[in-house]
C-alpha cells in the first residue's frame, strides 16, 4: 500500500538544496504509487518525491536526483531499477 505523504512543516522548500549528494538504495524507499516503481518518498523531507532523473537524450536512467521539495542532492548505488540499467553501464 503506498504511503500517505503527511506535510512536514519544519523542512522548507529547498531547504536541502546545497547539501552534498548523498548515497543510498533506490530499493530501500518508500512507493509514492502502485502505479510507478520510480517515484519514491523524500528519506530526508518525508515530503517531495524522488522521481529517478533520466538522460534527455538518450532516455536512460541517471544515477543523481534531487528531491522535488527540499533540494536534497541522491545518488543512487542500486545496480538498476525496476529492470533497467544506468546509463553507461
Amino acid at each position: 500500500m503506498p504511503r500517505v505523504l503527511e506535510p512536514n512543516v519544519t523542512v522548507s522548500r529547498g531547504a536541502h538544496a546545497s547539501r552534498d549528494a548523498r548515497c543510498l538504495r533506490h530499493s530501500d524507499l518508500v512507493s509514492i504509487s502502485s502505479v510507478s516503481p520510480y517515484r519514491k518518498v523524500c528519506p530526508y523531507c518525508e515530503k517531495g518525491a524522488l522521481m529517478v532523473q533520466r538522460n534527455n537524450s538518450t532516455g536512460r536512467l541517471l544515477r543523481g536526483d534531487r528531491c522535488v521539495w527540499c533540494g536534497q542532492p541522491v545518488r543512487y548505488i542500486d545496480d538498476s531499477i525496476n529492470g533497467e540499467k544506468f546509463e553507461g553501464e
